[in-house]
């Protein structure tokens, strides 16, 4: 096995999900709270403080998610292109793939 091997999934591993621009990514709506998108991601939140007050990653889904300081909703996703979901747009995919393709 290849040093990388650990530090990615191959497609077929990784969940697809689709964007639905200011909307959803995958299974958690924008504007959720952070008990809401952990149960829709089914990973606990382990804990929140102030180094965590704007963002969390959930590391076993491969993302990290951004909350409005005033409302402590969601406001952002960002997904990791080696390890987090499939995110596709109308049918394109946009995490992990050549620009340009």
């Amino acid at each position: 096995m290849v040093w990388f091997a650990e530090r990615f999934l191959w497609d077929g591993e990784r969940p697809e999900w689709t964007w639905v621009p200011l909307k959803s990514v995958g299974p958690i709506r924008f504007g959720q709270s952070k008990e809401e998108v952990s149960a829709a991601l089914g990973e606990p939140i382990t804990g929140w403080g102030e180094m965590y007050a704007r963002w969390y990653p959930f590391s076993g889904v491969g993302v990290d998610t951004y909350y409005d300081q005033e409302t402590q909703t969601l406001a952002a996703v960002a997904v990791d292109a080696c390890r987090g979901p499939q995110v596709s747009l109308d049918g394109t995919p946009l995490v992990g793939r050549l620009l340009g393709t």
